[in-house]
């Protein structure tokens, strides 16, 4: 599955955005808004050294992650997008030529391929592909 362009008829790997991080300072209130307003149910989960909320809506993995102040919010982006994709190495191929820039390359991780890049504006998005895909 995959769409383009069709002005240029330039190929367009196929994506699913599966996941948004929100950078948080306020972790309780945000927990219980996002609870008591949308229904998500969060469980806390160590990942390096913080302690983020995963929760779902729908399909939608949503992540609440904590700053450690709230001058943290001036050098970290406060959402981050994540996309199931198609062709890894064509998403990263494309994000280089479209000023995006290379995060974290490849690695394989729970039979998935995952990567990280920023566009252009420096928001940080997460790559995964099925490892058979690559």
């Amino acid at each position: 599955m995959s769409n383009g362009d069709a002005d240029t008829g330039e190929y367009t790997p196929y994506a699913r955005l599966l996941s948004v991080a929100i950078r948080v300072y306020r972790m309780e209130a945000m927990v219980d808004f996002y609870q008591e307003a949308f229904g998500v149910i969060f469980e806390p989960k160590r990942v390096a050294d913080l302690e983020v909320q995963f929760g779902f809506l729908g399909d939608l993995l949503i992540k609440l992650v904590p700053l450690a102040a709230e001058q943290d919010a001036d050098e970290f982006p406060v959402h981050q997008l994540g996309f199931e994709v198609e062709d890894l190495d064509a998403v990263l191929e494309l994000a280089l030529k479209y000023g995006g820039s290379i995060l974290q390359e490849p690695v394989s991780r729970m039979n998935q391929w995952h990567a990280a890049i920023r566009d252009p504006d420096g928001n940080s998005l997460e790559l995964y592909s099925q490892a058979d895909a690559q």
